[in-house]
């Protein structure tokens, strides 16, 4: 089986059309730099929500701060309604 854009070239081209093709963007190459692992408590922290349904398929969210030096968990914030942001 042809890929879809050939196969949409190829009855462009058995009707007499053009088709014009689109360039795909370029990507900037981006530098990867390691992570600065931390020395001491409370010196980065990492955030995360985590998200279930209920029995009822009521969903909950949860979210989840952790200490990344000593790993433990000081906060979860639990809520129906909570939003990823402001």
């Amino acid at each position: 089986m042809k890929p879809k854009a050939k196969r949409s070239a190829t009855a462009y081209a058995e009707e007499g059309l053009s088709l014009k093709l689109r360039e795909r963007a370029k990507r900037t190459a981006v530098v990867m730099m390691p992570l600065v692992k931390p020395d001491r408590a409370n010196q980065s922290w990492s955030i995360d929500f985590v998200s279930e349904r209920l029995t009822s398929g009521r969903r909950f969210r949860i979210l989840t701060i952790v200490d990344n030096y000593s790993h433990e968990c000081p906060w979860l914030e639990v809520d129906t309604s909570m939003t990823g942001y402001g």
